[in-house]
């Protein structure tokens, strides 16, 4: 399967599979909205729909420096549900076997392991995007 494959931070390194993808969308400016949480980055309007923008920074205990204000997203349509990730850098695709993948490590304070259907290759988390919108929706 397929997957484009980015990162949060200055090490993290993420995929999302193509089947949730709906574009990529480069150097697009964010409106914060206030008391939202961290998670929530702001909205954009796309084609006469807002849409939430996503950080999962926060929501996997990840630090870095401050974001440009210009960002990255990918643009998801999973369970219903269409927004964006907020990712500091696109690095490409790949693809993965989903009977290749390795186990995700668990550690406490680390990434809840159902929101990771496996390492590619030791280096790349491929996200499980149903799961993480799921809980995002419901846990606001």
């Amino acid at each position: 399967q397929q997957y484009i494959c980015f990162k949060l931070g200055n090490f993290e390194r993420y995929g999302l599979p193509y089947h949730a993808i709906k574009e990529v969308l480069l150097n697009v400016t964010p409106t914060p909205v206030p008391n939202t949480p961290a998670w929530i980055a702001g909205i954009i309007n796309r084609h006469g729909l807002l849409l939430a923008i996503l950080d999962l920074k926060p929501f996997f205990h990840i630090t870095s420096e401050s974001r440009d204000s210009r960002s990255h997203l990918i643009v998801v349509n999973t369970n219903g549900i269409t927004c964006a990730i907020l990712v500091d850098r696109i690095e490409g695709s790949d693809t993965y076997n989903p009977k290749n993948l390795e186990a995700s490590l668990v550690a406490d304070g680390a990434i809840n392991p159902k929101y990771v259907i496996g390492l590619h290759q030791g280096l790349t988390a491929i996200l499980n995007i149903e799961a993480l919108i799921a809980d995002l929706h419901f846990n606001q």
